[in-house]
C-alpha cells in the first residue's frame, strides 16, 4: 500500500486498562469511533500524525491511499522506546501505560 511514500502507516496505542476502556465501549477521542484497543494502521496517513502548519507541498510523499488496513494488536502488548543515550524506556507494559 502506498509504495514509495515516506510515511504510509501509523500506530494507535490505547491503554486497555483504564476506566474509559472498561466502561465506555466507544471513545470520542483520540480514536474516534474505534474500540479502545491498540491498532497498527497500513495505508494512508492518519490526520493527527500530520504536524500543524504543514502545507500542501509538504504532503507530497505521504500515503495517499484510500484503502486502509487495521491490524489489532494484542491486549498484553509491551512498547519500549530507545533514548538518545541508548537506554530503554517502557511506555506500555503488558497493555497498561507506565508513563
Amino acid at each position: 500500500m502506498d509504495a514509495g511514500t515516506n510515511a504510509a502507516s501509523g500506530i494507535s496505542l490505547a491503554d486497555s486498562n483504564t476506566l474509559e476502556c472498561r466502561y465506555i465501549t466507544r471513545l470520542v477521542h483520540p480514536h474516534y469511533k474505534k474500540e479502545c484497543r491498540s491498532i497498527l494502521h497500513l495505508g494512508g496517513v492518519l490526520v493527527d500524525a500530520i504536524k500543524a502548519g504543514t502545507g500542501e507541498d509538504d504532503l507530497f510523499g505521504l500515503g495517499q491511499s484510500i484503502a486502509h488496513l487495521e491490524i489489532p494488536l494484542a491486549h498484553d502488548i509491551t512498547v519500549e522506546m530507545q533514548k538518545p543515550d541508548g537506554s530503554m524506556k517502557t511506555i506500555i507494559a503488558e497493555g497498561s501505560f507506565t508513563v
